[in-house]
């Protein structure tokens, strides 16, 4: 099918992509919107922080290349930069070759080899859901111009991309005619995600792996939440779509699916550019479950519509095979990231919890607690205070 859209020059199979991914996105920000947990809602933030800049700077590349309009006017004044930079990081970086962990490591204070509390770790349950290693270098409240800007932009598209659908509606008339459901899935989901926030160590957060090497921390540390966010994500919401008229306008199955597409790409790059006993250990377990099918071609090809410029439908053979083959990757690397991490919330994790917050509770930076570390602690574990 190569019928274009006289008015922006796409085809009917990329706009329809195209709405299915900003739908995904508003869709989950609207769900963010009506929770009231803040660890729950933190948590639905890393996940958009990583998509949004990617599906806004590739239409706006998609734009600049069919010569309707370019980056810099389609951006805010300075923004066009920033977006590729995010995008950057998320898609192309390779975390295990870049100078990131090392700024990281000096600026969190990481100690792998003795036991201080250095990093945070999010807990659902006794079971290791986010830490805050990726986005720790991003300082949200600061730059929420910026990440305002960003998020606010699918909702103004996807009514674009409506009309070019010969759909009279906007967003909002959507979310009004399935609010109830949307406040359902809303409070589903934040059960899902309800957790606790604690202080903790990196070396004892690897203290029973068996000989992993920095470089496999690292790969665990800045990549555990984007592995297991796909996973959490599909089973709150595993079919919910949205139709208008005859059009389904909203798949969240066919979004999950494609953005495990990418995160396999990633996840492959990161284990190609290792030579460690933990990234071969992993290579061989996908080579034993998944070995050189039909799949990886399939992936690529759906990763590859990430671009909306050229989209490649699927064949339901196709579909039944990424399915397959995508839940049993992410499987095994959740699998071997799980088993060598470690979590015990015993009492002196508690109690370093509250330590923690009720230093920055008083505004003290970590030059100021580290100063009198030993003061505050002591005056704290007797009085309850600093």
């Amino acid at each position: 099918m190569e019928e274009k859209n006289e008015k922006l020059g796409w085809t009917i199979e990329t706009i329809t992509e195209m709405v299915n991914d900003w739908m995904a996105f508003e869709f989950i920000l609207e769900l963010k919107r009506r929770m009231k947990n803040v660890e729950a809602k933190n948590y639905l933030s890393s996940f958009l922080m990583t998509i949004a800049p990617v599906i806004v700077y590739e239409v706006a590349e998609s734009l600049e290349l069919m010569g309707i309009v370019s980056k810099k006017t389609f951006f805010n004044p300075g923004m066009d930069k920033r977006v590729q930079k995010e995008r950057e990081q998320f898609v192309k970086r390779i975390i295990v070759k870049s100078s990131q962990p090392q700024l990281i490591e000096k600026e969190m204070g990481l100690n792998f080899k003795e036991k201080v509390y250095d990093i945070n770790v999010l807990v659902r349950d006794n079971e290791l859901m986010d830490m805050n290693y990726e986005l720790f270098n991003k300082n949200i409240k600061e730059d929420f111009e910026f990440w305002d800007s960003l998020f606010g932009l699918p909702k103004g598209l996807i009514n674009t991309l409506f009309s070019c659908l010969n759909i009279n509606k906007r967003i909002e008339d959507v979310y009004a005619t399935i609010d109830e459901s949307l406040s359902e899935l809303a409070e589903k989901m934040e059960q899902e995600f309800v957790c606790e926030r604690y202080s903790y160590s990196v070396q004892k957060l690897f203290s029973e792996a068996d000989g992993l090497e920095d470089i496999d921390k690292i790969l665990i540390l800045y990549r555990y939440r984007l592995v297991t966010s796909a996973i959490r994500i599909e089973k709150a919401v595993p079919d919910f779509n949205i139709s208008v008229g005859e059009i389904k306008v909203f798949d969240i199955k066919a979004f999950i699916r494609k953005y495990k597409a990418v995160v396999i790409c990633i996840i492959g790059s990161e284990l190609k550019a290792m030579n460690t006993e933990f990234a071969q250990n992993i290579q061989a377990d996908i080579q034993s479950k998944i070995g050189d099918g039909p799949f990886w071609g399939m992936n690529r090809k759906l990763r590859n519509n990430i671009h909306y410029q050229r989209t490649e439908v699927l064949t339901e053979n196709e579909i039944d095979t990424l399915d397959k083959f995508q839940t049993v990757y992410f499987e095994i690397i959740s699998s071997h990231f799980q088993k060598n991490t470690f979590i015990d919330i015993d009492k002196e994790c508690k109690t370093m919890t509250g330590f923690t917050k009720a230093c920055h509770e008083k505004g003290m930076s970590k030059a100021d607690i580290d100063k009198y570390y030993y003061y505050y602690y002591m005056k704290y574990v007797l009085f309850g205070r600093v």
